[in-house]
């Protein structure tokens, strides 16, 4: 589903399926070695504030290769909110947006 969603062919295909299963099962192993938190509304706003914000991090997904990434977030603020992916490519030596795709908002 997420190669469906994704919809680029040339960086994410039924080749990468496997090695974007694996990366999935390992995430939460993954996200606890790298230190991949969420941050909620302790670490963001002032004690004295109303608002609740958090945001929630996902672990990237890179195809086989590793020349393409797949990087997701959802943030809350109150009774808002939004959820976003990206892929990204990798041009020499660094990371250009191929291409932003909307999740979800409120």
């Amino acid at each position: 589903m997420l190669v469906t969603k994704i919809n680029q062919p040339r960086y994410f295909s039924s080749k990468d399926l496997d090695h974007i299963r694996e990366q999935l099962i390992l995430s939460e192993e993954v996200a606890k070695r790298n230190r991949i938190i969420d941050l909620n509304d302790s670490d963001l706003t002032n004690k004295g504030d109303k608002i609740s914000v958090w945001y929630n991090f996902y672990v990237p997904i890179f195809n086989l290769d590793s020349s393409a990434v797949y990087v997701q977030y959802d943030y809350n603020e109150n009774v808002y909110g939004e959820g976003n992916g990206a892929v990204l490519i990798r041009k020499e030596d660094r990371w250009e947006l191929l291409v932003w795709l909307d999740r979800w908002m409120t």
